[in-house]
């Protein structure tokens, strides 16, 4: 059975690299296969460095840390406090650019292969957080032409 770990919503590497070990080590290979972990992840692709880095500078993360150690990401302080208050635990809350791989496809391309050779992985998932339809498009459109072009 894969498992997915979803980096855009933890956003912590030790805690997907932690994940990712203990599905490996704890796989059941006597039903047969391998394991297949995926890593999902938000990915912006763009015709240039700068329009990618425009349209990732919109997104925000707010990384909270409850009273307990427990930490979570949202995506505005209000999310936080409400998530602080329904825990009943006091919280701190740090702003933050959202984690997002953006850039060129070729750059893009660059660092989904470093990701694949950090944690192990082969597979991804992409969320493309582009609220206008046409630069969505083209973003996905732009990661297909990298994997196109790597795989010729």
């Amino acid at each position: 059975m894969p498992y997915a770990f979803a980096l855009f919503i933890n956003n912590d590497p030790d805690t997907a690299a932690a994940a990712f070990e203990l599905y490996k080590t704890r796989f059941n290979r006597e039903k047969g296969g391998e394991p297949k972990p995926i890593l999902a992840l938000s990915v912006i692709a763009a015709d240039t460095e700068e329009e990618a880095s425009e349209l990732a500078g919109q997104h925000k993360s707010v990384r909270v840390t409850l009273g307990s150690g427990k930490t979570i990401n949202v995506t505005t302080l209000e999310q936080a406090a409400e998530f602080a208050k329904q825990a009943g635990e006091t919280y701190t809350a740090v702003e933050r650019e959202a984690d997002i791989t953006r850039g060129t496809k070729e750059s893009v391309r660059a660092r989904l292969n470093e990701l694949s050779e950090q944690y192990g992985v082969d597979s991804f998932v992409f969320t493309t957080i582009i609220p206008d339809y046409d630069k969505r498009a083209r973003s996905f459109e732009l990661l297909k032409e990298a994997f196109a072009e790597e795989l010729v």
